[in-house]
């Protein structure tokens, strides 16, 4: 079960009466400190033996970052993910519909289903309507708000509103070039059934490469933290700390110049005082240009 169905659900008459929407709060850790050390003794020999970092109007190469940028991405989910935890299979479906007005102005509308117990029940129906600014080529800023519905296989359900802000940042690269993006996302959750606001942080890193004609290779990891201690609807108290991780890897197709197709696998581990969990995601994802 995903942190959303476990604090939607918390409030809810279907939701046992355990601890699964309560989660610890995350301090640092020896690991945090080792890999500062790491990336600190790489920026100081980086800075000795290559030009480009004692000098910024120089270019940085962005065949040296790969290797770096892709072993980071796909090292997230052993450097965060305990040993144990249990698990579930699910399947998630988006669809995206993005319009652009001009050169600066473009809207979006995204669509999504998941089924969960095994892919044995609808569990979600997700509409998430935004807007974007694009600042130049390299930054851009979104906002947007999104309904949540969650379903407890049952027929029982529980909604969720949410307003959210994004800054998207291209670090290098661009068409048909090997691209990495740095996105920040700010939302605040706000449930029906009650309770208080839950203010969220994402950060994420995509990395996206060419492989073929018309096909790019989609790496990408996503932390999740809750900023704040909040009190559910049910009296609960939820404390702020480090939610969820998300890792992904697939394959995205330009099928038209208007329509691109993913496919891919995600991991997502979350973390509950009742025991955390692992689940095993395959996602599509069919992104519709007009």
């Amino acid at each position: 079960m995903s942190e959303e169905s476990g604090q939607l659900s918390a409030a809810m008459t279907f939701h046992s009466a355990d601890e699964r929407g309560k989660h610890p709060r995350i301090t640092n850790s020896g690991a945090t400190t080792y890999w500062k050390t790491v990336l600190w003794r790489e920026v100081l020999e980086m800075r000795s033996s290559r030009p480009e970092f004692t000098q910024w109007r120089k270019p940085i190469h962005t065949s040296r970052w790969l290797p770096l940028t892709a072993a980071a991405l796909a090292l997230a989910q052993v450097m965060v993910t305990p040993a144990q935890a249990e698990g579930d299979t699910q399947l998630w479906n988006t669809q995206n519909f993005n319009y652009k007005f001009n050169d600066k102005w473009s809207a979006n509308l995204e669509v999504q289903e998941r089924w969960y117990g095994d892919v044995s029940y609808f569990a979600f129906f997700i509409v998430r309507p935004s807007v974007t600014y694009k600042w130049n080529d390299w930054l851009s800023f979104t906002g947007g708000y999104a309904h949540f519905r969650v379903f407890d296989g049952e027929g029982d359900f529980a909604d969720e509103d949410r307003i959210w802000e994004q800054v998207n940042i291209r670090l290098f690269g661009g068409k048909d070039q090997p691209t990495l993006n740095w996105r920040t996302r700010l939302e605040q959750r706000m449930f029906e059934a009650g309770g208080d606001t839950v203010w969220r942080l994402r950060e994420q890193l995509r990395l996206m490469y060419p492989i073929a004609d018309r096909v790019q290779g989609v790496l990408w990891s996503e932390a999740f933290w809750r900023l704040n201690d909040v009190v559910q609807a049910n009296g609960r108290l939820l404390e702020g700390g480090i939610e969820q991780w998300r890792n992904f890897a697939g394959l995205n197709f330009e099928i038209t110049e208007n329509f691109t197709f993913e496919a891919g696998y995600m991991n997502v581990y979350t973390w509950r005082t009742s025991g955390n969990t692992d689940d095993h995601v395959p996602w599509l994802i069919s992104t519709f240009k007009f």
